[in-house]
């Protein structure tokens, strides 16, 4: 997405987001797991090949509330994706 094509783009507000979760838990596509990947998009921003290519040991800390993104998973490969650690939203 360009900046132009997101011009006057807003973020859900609760209700939104709350059907749009209920209707990742009923969306069955690819590997079915939609309503996993759905809550921690609404919550990092990240893309859903930056979620499967996550891995708990080096990725995620849960203590400190933290996620780094170093790759991207795309049609069954992964690749490099050079992204900052970011915290972890508190919403």
């Amino acid at each position: 997405m360009t900046p132009e094509s997101m011009e006057g783009a807003t973020a859900l507000d609760f209700e939104e987001a709350k059907l749009f979760l209920e209707g990742a838990r009923v969306y069955e596509r690819g590997d079915g797991m939609w309503h996993v990947y759905m809550p921690v998009a609404l919550r990092t921003g990240l893309r859903v090949g930056e979620m499967k290519a996550l891995r708990w040991r080096d990725d995620i800390d849960l203590r400190r509330g933290r996620l780094r993104v170093q790759r991207s998973h795309h049609k069954s490969t992964a690749s490099p994706c050079p992204r900052a650690a970011s915290p972890v939203s508190s919403r």
